[in-house]
């Protein structure tokens, strides 16, 4: 389990190897933002940006200030950033809006959902999963092999914008197959790092429901108190690579939920790259991160074999003013970090003619909303969403009771008793298929054919 609230120790190795990133800090944008001239904008925008950041710190006053309520570091930076962020996304859409037609097209999600589910390979086996492979002789053999491990991200960030159309890669999807991008190989058990892991439904969600026309990510803004909570012992460097792994780890995930989104998965490949810009940020201190994503192969012998690579260009924090003095006037306003915020919103999605968006996904039946059978339209919606809210089950979780271990598990004291147990079966309640369940029943006064019909279950249909 990742999400966007923890970043352990020494952990971007682990998190490059598992989205195969290789990642450049950079002192600059890359040279593809150069022909985005934001001049007039920046000049324009300035003095109102300046204006809100003196607002937002110095003249208001929030919940927790009127109820005197304590609020530790990180919860009350991350509040302040969130306005200054709401506040700048605001000032800076109000201007371009008028001028450039896909700002005015733009969808905006505050706090929204971005998850992702993909596995990867080259994991070395934990001591239960090469247990069981000693068990059999046909995969004794195979017990110390490497594992597929499956991972899912959580997070969610202060705001995203999307668009129609996609960002045109920063470089061509051929080249991604230069071996000079390295990524490193991290083959230990994740949680020897500090994660955890748990049973749930895997989840691939950009921050909206298949069938909204903004499909496509132009810009993302995370949060950073988390980084107040790292032991100082750490150190600055270990502290720069968790911001890092922060940029890397949500951009890879919004992208490849998006690219879910148009069919591909981490078993279909992508035939086309995507691009995603992230912006972390305490509202004082800015960092800038483009990411593409060009291959989402990284399971079995995937990790070792596949020649594509993602790529991701990133800053180091930055200042965006040094301080604000007793009469609310900005001080050391630093015009290069608005110029690469500016740069990131103007840089214009465009479509790709030649290029197939949705390859492995049906020509008339896409998405959900377009199947023409109303209740079967109907119940895979209801279906799918509810897999996504992940709700526990109305049943209570299977539980081997301590007496049955003692007395049927460990010793056959009970030969006479009727084995309806699953352990006493043969059957793993933990590999339970989704379409392993009991259909809805429906009512003798709702049945279709009349209340002695009988039809008593509702269809179903599972793909």
């Amino acid at each position: 389990m990742l999400n966007d609230t923890l970043v352990p120790y020494n952990s971007m190795q682990f998190i490059q190897h598992c989205t195969r990133t290789h990642f450049k800090e950079v002192p600059q944008l890359p040279s593809f933002y150069t022909n985005i001239n934001v001049d007039a904008a920046g000049s324009q925008l300035k003095a109102s940006i300046e204006d809100a950041l003196a607002f937002e710190y110095e003249s208001l006053k929030r919940s927790h200030d009127i109820t005197n309520t304590k609020l530790d570091k990180a919860s009350e930076e991350d509040l302040i950033s969130d306005s200054i962020i709401q506040q700048i996304n605001r000032v800076v859409l109000n201007n371009l809006a008028s001028t450039q037609t896909y700002i005015m097209d733009a969808q905006i999600d505050y706090d929204p959902r971005h998850e992702a589910f993909w596995f990867i390979g080259g994991i070395q086996p934990p001591d239960n999963s090469r247990k069981s492979r000693e068990k059999f002789s046909w995969s004794k053999p195979l017990a110390n092999e490497p594992i597929n491990r499956a991972v899912q991200y959580l997070g969610k960030p202060s705001l995203a914008v999307r668009t129609e159309l996609p960002l045109e890669p920063v470089i061509s999807y051929s080249e991604a197959d230069n071996p000079d991008f390295d990524v490193p190989l991290f083959s230990f058990d994740p949680r020897v790092l500090g994660y955890n892991s748990t049973n749930r439904h895997g989840t691939n969600i950009p921050g909206f429901w298949p069938g909204d026309p903004c499909e496509f990510g132009l810009l993302s803004f995370q949060r950073r108190g988390h980084l107040l909570n790292r032991s100082p012992s750490f150190g600055p460097e270990d502290q720069q690579e968790a911001l890092h792994s922060h940029g890397i780890m949500s951009s890879f995930a919004w992208l490849l939920s998006q690219a879910s989104y148009q069919g591909f998965t981490t078993y279909n490949d992508l035939t086309y790259p995507l691009v995603a810009q992230t912006v972390i940020t305490n509202g004082q201190e800015w960092s800038f991160y483009t990411y593409q994503l060009n291959t989402a192969l990284m399971h079995s012998d995937h990790v070792h074999n596949n020649p594509k690579r993602n790529i991701c260009w990133g800053t180091a924090p930055q200042k965006l003013f040094e301080s604000i003095d007793e009469n609310g006037k900005i001080i050391g306003f630093n015009d290069t970090v608005l110029k690469m915020l500016l740069q990131f919103y103007l840089n214009i999605p465009k479509s790709r003619e030649d290029v197939d968006m949705k390859p492995y996904l049906d020509k008339q039946e896409r998405i959900v909303a377009n199947i023409v059978d109303t209740e079967k339209r109907e119940w895979l919606e209801n279906q799918y969403k509810h897999m996504m809210a992940n709700r526990p089950r109305h049943r209570q979780m299977y539980e081997l009771y301590h007496w049955e271990k003692i007395y049927k598990v460990d010793n056959d004291t009970r030969p006479l008793e009727p084995k309806r147990r699953p352990f006493e079966l043969g059957i793993n309640p933990w590999m339970r298929k989704y379409d392993e369940r009991a259909p809805s029943y429906i009512p003798k006064a709702l049945r279709p054919g009349g209340p002695k019909s009988k039809d008593k279950f509702y269809k179903s249909y599972y793909p």
